[in-house]
């Protein structure tokens, strides 16, 4: 792991400090560099692990075509035909790239007008709509269509009943399959899971603030701050106390983890991330007054 840290902060630093780069450049540079980087990794990981050489396409798919981190998937066919894709499944899809890009072309300007940075909030989440939930799904459907066993990485994580559950099996598991295979496996082989859990949020962490607070060139260790949270409410859920009232499961199981989870957040995406590189990069301009 240490010369993947070596080449992201080789590269972070290299777009972070271009005089007068705005933040939303920023921003993309590193986050596909840092894409490259893990899939890169992934990649090599897989190939060391079959016979048969990958061609051309199926790397350039990989790179090009398929946000997801999880290689096996990927590139081995099953020997069955898969079933045909319900109507209602690319409707739902369709849909919520629809939504997406309704709140980034009409509520966020308009809410930006009375409240500048709730708007940013809406235009991330709308970017998030768009893309995370509706164009990647639709992504999933095709290959899905195509015989490739992938899955959408985004999985219903309103529906998430623990904290546990939302990052392990719902939210963002491109990022939850790179995680898994390099540094939960690993730390969990060397020390145990508990450290290899806590090892998991601060990787996630260290991601976010190259991709967040570097870009916004400010509010350092806020994501790691949140992250950190994030272990923390992991950690209560496994404890007796927490499994007895029922933090892992039930209605007291989504609620604790949508305390954890959700208003914390503002943490993560903090306000000058949002005025400096998400209005700027959805084109939503601020007159002041």
């Amino acid at each position: 792991m240490m010369y993947l840290w070596l080449v992201l902060l080789l590269l972070t630093a290299f777009w972070g400090f271009i005089p007068n780069s705005p933040g939303w450049l920023v921003m993309q540079n590193i986050a596909i560099s840092t894409l490259i980087v893990l899939k890169s990794t992934t990649l090599r990981d897989y190939c060391r692990s079959v016979h048969s050489p990958l061609t051309t396409s199926d790397i350039l798919s990989w790179y090009l075509l398929w946000p997801g981190l999880n290689a096996r998937a990927f590139f081995q066919k099953p020997a069955v035909k898969p079933a045909p894709i319900r109507l209602r499944v690319w409707m739902f899809a369709v849909t919520k790239t629809l939504l997406g890009l309704c709140c980034l072309t009409w509520l966020a300007p308009y809410i930006v007008t009375n409240h500048v940075i709730i708007g940013g909030w809406v235009a991330l989440a709308g970017l998030i709509l768009m893309i995370h939930f509706g164009v990647f799904h639709l992504l999933a459907l095709t290959w899905q269509s195509l015989g490739r066993e992938v899955r959408p990485i985004m999985q219903s994580p309103l529906c998430a009943t623990s904290i546990s559950d939302f990052w392990s099996h719902r939210w963002n598991l491109a990022f939850r399959d790179f995680a898994n295979l390099f540094v939960m496996r690993p730390m969990t082989r060397r020390w145990n899971g508990t450290v290899a859990m806590w090892g998991c949020f601060a990787f996630s962490g260290l991601v976010h603030e190259l991709a967040i607070s570097v870009p916004a060139r400010a509010g350092y260790g806020w994501p790691l701050a949140y992250f950190m949270l994030q272990a923390l409410g992991v950690s209560c859920e496994r404890t007796s106390w927490g499994q007895r009232i029922g933090m892992r499961d039930r209605w007291t199981g989504w609620l604790f983890a949508f305390l954890i989870i959700g208003p914390p957040s503002l943490l993560l995406f903090h306000p000058p991330f949002i005025s400096t590189v998400i209005l700027p990069l959805v084109g939503i301009s601020v007159t002041h007054p």
